[in-house]
């Protein structure tokens, strides 16, 4: 019994101390560390209040195999908002120029600002999370199935629009795909 004890405090105790919302954040500690839990909590909490219909969700849908789609044609367009109008999920499918499927997910704070960006495709996709000025502090890549830390940049154009207010003109301007009606 003691062995096993000492084992665990030589391996999870420093995990743990490191869990702190001023620590490092890590490949070995990230889905654990508190401001990134906190995201996970705007996440979930998103998905769900969508789901349940509490959220409220706009769509926008294009034909992709018109011959009127720009290189990169945009598939669908979902601007999900909160109880009281906020937007709380700004989300963006469409084709690459190889022709595979891409999604571009954003999700915003109550404040209306930019926390948490998934994007990629089927094989890849990248992973950003924003503090509450909108500055990028933790990147994820995830190749394969397997994760690394990736590039902390806030030029990223998948991290913008950093501002909910400048969601909804994106949302309803032109795209180069014609719409599809529901």
């Amino acid at each position: 019994m003691i062995r096993i004890l000492s084992v665990w405090l030589i391996l999870v105790l420093p995990e743990l101390a490191l869990a702190g919302s001023d620590a490092e954040i890590t490949i070995k500690n990230w889905a654990a560390h508190p401001s990134i839990v906190a995201i996970r909590d705007i996440y979930k909490e998103t998905n769900t209040k969508r789901k349940s219909g509490e959220y409220k969700t706009e769509r926008r849908r294009f034909d992709v195999r018109s011959l009127q789609c720009g290189p990169e044609p945009v598939r669908e367009i979902l601007l999900v908002r909160d109880d009281r109008q906020r937007v709380r999920l700004f989300v963006i499918t469409g084709m690459n120029r190889k022709g595979t499927p891409y999604a571009i997910y954003r999700y915003y704070d109550v404040s209306g600002v930019l926390r948490f960006v998934s994007s990629g495709d089927i094989m890849t996709s990248d992973r950003l999370y924003l503090n509450k000025s909108g500055k990028v502090f933790w990147s994820l890549k995830k190749d394969f199935m397997k994760y690394r830390p990736g590039k902390l940049d806030n030029n990223s154009s998948e991290a913008r629009p950093l501002r909910a207010k400048d969601v909804p003109a994106l949302f309803h301007a032109a795209q180069s795909c014609p719409s599809v009606k529901d």
